[in-house]
């Protein structure tokens, strides 16, 4: 077409001009996370070993092999042939130079060469053992901060409190063939999937559905989030529950058990909240947040100062108790001087608190952005509880609809028309997210970008 017949199609057909606008737009985001990781500036990396009987050569070795899916790796001392008497300095900006990332290995915590590579990464990897003693003050204050690479069980407290780690790996419970080492090297090129469940009572059932066919499609979940009945479940798959597992956990706990019928005279809510409180007692135990084998936190809203709490350490049980506080139904957790109640008041879609890190896309599963439903002539009022139920996300709409922005696909499982209470209906909730998920998978071309 000339420009001027072009120019005449879309002034008399506004819709062509609207659907090329979108398609337009669709492609650059499609594009924009592969583009990402090419326009990536180099990054020095030190991998630092906290003892001398650690696995470390592997460890530099896988993390080389997993970067180098991604950009071009190379490791300082491998292969790399110094210039006659040529500095250290010089020889990392040499490579600096033709490699997107440059791995420092340091095999001791003491001497020059410790403090060459802290000073000069842009990143620090502590290499460690549960059973590794923390190093004295001066290395602490080092490598504070530093990203932490078990080789074994989660890190004991005190290596969490010495280095404050920027974020923890271990081995991949749902799949132990693939390393720690590689689930980090997708956080550092920024290809590390995390997955964001809505709130939403009985229809964040559907979040289970969508889990189970992001694993069949080789989708690799690095991190997940939740905010109330979404955070149960992220919790459990963080857990290293399958779908399956989760299903029929969750049968037994809210559809046979029911934890919200513990009615009482309603002073500050309906509900006593011990039934829940013992629920996730049986289902986490003592479990630490931190402890997860994949990267999980929640989201409560603070009653006194109106702040969204992000969960990412401490009891994980009451975490959940917190971001599954509905404010009239259930009473506040009082919680380091804090009263928490459900995030979904705030944020029922917290996508904010996990994109700050910037590791990679991420998929908005929202149960919620289709609330309204036709009421049919003769069905039942809405109860009390319904009210509270529903007014709870009503606030948190807004955001919800912001915080896909800012993600790589966004999944709506068509649920409307499940009770925020029938928990009788985890059959049919599971099924609307499989399709929900089926269809986006097929229709979006950004699913492609989604698999390591």
């Amino acid at each position: 077409m000339t420009r001027e017949r072009f120019m005449e199609a879309l002034t008399r057909h506004p819709a062509v001009a609207v659907a090329l606008a979108r398609s337009l737009a669709g492609r650059v985001v499609a594009t924009d996370a592969l583009r990402s990781v090419a326009q990536r500036s180099t990054g020095t990396i030190a991998l630092v070993a906290l003892a001398g009987d650690l696995p470390f050569e592997d460890a530099v070795e896988g993390l080389a092999r997993a970067l180098r899916r991604f950009a071009t790796t190379a490791v300082l001392g491998d292969g790399v042939e110094p210039v006659a008497n040529e500095p250290p300095g010089r020889l990392l900006d040499r490579l600096e130079r033709d490699h997107e990332y440059v791995i420092l290995p340091c095999r001791e915590i003491v001497g020059s060469w410790f403090e060459f590579c802290v000073r000069q990464a842009d990143r620090v990897i502590v290499l460690a053992h549960p059973t590794t003693t923390p190093p004295d003050e001066r290395c602490r204050v080092a490598l504070r901060g530093c990203d932490v690479l078990m080789t074994g069980m989660p890190p004991a407290d005190a290596l969490m409190a010495a280095f404050s780690p920027r974020t923890h790996e271990w081995p991949d419970i749902h799949a132990p063939e693939r390393p720690a080492v590689e689930r980090l090297a997708r956080r550092l090129v920024g290809r590390s999937v995390g997955a964001v469940l809505s709130g939403g009572g009985a229809r964040a059932l559907a979040h289970i559905g969508v889990l189970e066919v992001m694993m069949e499609r080789g989708v690799i979940i690095d991190r997940i989030s939740g905010c109330s009945m979404g955070a149960l479940v992220a919790a459990l798959f963080a857990m290293g529950r399958t779908p399956d597992q989760i299903i029929e956990v969750l049968r037994s706990e809210l559809v046979h058990r029911n934890p919200f019928r513990d009615f009482t005279v309603p002073r500050v809510a309906l509900l006593r909240g011990g039934r829940l409180t013992a629920m996730l007692a049986r289902l986490f135990g003592d479990t630490r947040i931190e402890d997860l084998p994949i990267d999980c936190f929640c989201v409560s809203a603070d009653l006194f100062t109106a702040d969204l709490v992000v969960h990412r350490l401490g009891d994980v049980r009451t975490a959940l108790a917190a971001t599954m506080t509905i404010p009239g139904v259930t009473p506040p957790i009082s919680a380091g001087g804090r009263l928490l109640v459900d995030g979904g008041v705030l944020d029922n879609l917290p996508v904010g608190p996990m994109a700050v890190l910037d590791a990679g896309p991420i998929v908005a599963v929202d149960v919620m952005r289709q609330l309204a439903v036709t009421r049919r002539d003769g069905e039942a009022p809405l109860t009390l509880m319904d009210i509270l139920v529903r007014s709870t996300v009503l606030g948190s709409r807004h955001a919800s609809a912001l915080a896909t922005e800012q993600v790589a696909l966004v999944i709506s499982p068509p649920v409307q028309d499940i009770g925020l209470r029938d928990f009788r209906q985890i059959d049919r909730a599971v099924e609307a997210g499989r399709r929900a998920a089926r269809t986006a998978f097929e229709r979006d071309d950004l699913a492609s970008t989604l698999l390591p």
